[in-house]
């Protein structure tokens, strides 16, 4: 009987403490907030990047004359900014508590040396400076990540998407852009656009006729404005018809140079070719940007003065009944 009562009360006593150790532990995890980074690095100091993704998925990202590039993408310039927006989200990321140790858990959260969400590696000089695989995902904006040559794996804030592994991603989609100040003139079919006087004007302007300055406004937009989505190459492809363009637009800038941008469209394809003439790529380009252009016309461009007087007319008639 009494050796019935000490194993009992032995058990009691190590329920007791598990119950206490598992309360503080709890507590110690409620209380908890990460302060350190998890990674030491000099954000202006990377030169360059390389993301790693499933099944074969990779781009690089190289700092040249202080400039971010693709290299493996014909060097084409990269987003500045989107660059920029990495570095310091992973600058920012704070070392949390490991949710688990071992190196068989890093199959399971999908942080191993081949099976991850992400591989990063950040170098300056060629040395790497932070080496990182991201996996699993825990909850909103907060993955699971292990640091090379560390069996510890992390849960953090941080979010796969911020580092795509695909070179489209990274692409400097405005690289076609122009500065709408510099434009002197437009050339469409139909269409011949000056400056005049501040303003981009019909070179055969009637004088019964005045600009609308709005529809003018739109299309210079529209030529100014062409994002791309992705980059086809240095090679005028066959398939890509740029010997049947179907648009050609010229815009003279206030340097003197000028700027042609050829249209073509692959058959059985919603979106267009251009080329540009101050680059040997050919960009591909969503059909929504070049149908505005397709469809300009002369006479949208401007107004009748007659009938222009007569809609300010109204318009006063109507303003002043409404008084």
């Amino acid at each position: 009987m009494k050796k019935t009562i000490f194993f009992l009360t032995l058990l009691l006593a190590a329920q007791v403490g598990l119950g206490i150790a598992l309360n503080l532990n709890r507590q110690q995890l409620a209380v908890f907030q990460p302060t350190a980074p998890l990674l030491s690095f000099d954000e202006n100091g990377v030169d360059a990047i390389t993301i790693t993704g499933p099944k074969g998925k990779k781009v690089r990202l190289v700092k040249k004359d202080d400039k971010w590039t693709l290299p493996d993408t014909f060097n084409a310039p990269a987003d500045q900014e989107a660059v920029k927006r990495l570095l310091a989200g992973l600058a920012a990321i704070k070392k949390g508590m490991p949710v688990a140790t071992s190196a068989g858990a890093a199959e399971h959260f999908k942080v191993g040396r081949e099976n991850f969400e992400r591989h990063i590696v950040l170098r300056r000089k060629g040395q790497p400076v932070a080496d990182f695989f991201v996996g699993t995902s825990p909850g909103f904006r907060k993955v699971h990540v292990r640091l090379a040559g560390s069996n510890d794996i992390l849960s953090v804030k941080f979010s796969t998407y911020e580092a795509a592994a695909t070179a489209d991603t990274w692409l400097d989609k405005n690289s076609l852009h122009l500065d709408e100040k510099t434009i002197k003139g437009i050339t469409l079919p139909g269409i011949d656009l000056i400056r005049k006087g501040g303003n981009l004007v019909l070179a055969d302007l009637a004088a019964d006729e005045e600009m609308n300055k709005e529809a003018v406004d739109t299309l210079t937009g529209q030529v100014a404005k062409l994002s791309i989505e992705s980059i086809l190459g240095r090679q005028n492809k066959k398939e890509y018809n740029q010997d049947k363009p179907k648009l050609t637009c010229s815009v003279q800038l206030d340097n003197g140079s000028k700027r042609i941008f050829t249209f073509s469209q692959p058959e059985k394809k919603d979106w267009f070719v251009v080329k540009s003439s101050d680059s040997d790529l050919y960009f591909k380009i969503g059909g929504w940007q070049v149908k505005p252009l397709l469809n300009a016309r002369r006479d949208h461009l401007v107004t009748k003065k007659k009938a222009a007087e007569k809609q300010k007319t109204l318009k006063k008639e109507t303003d002043n009944s409404d008084q």
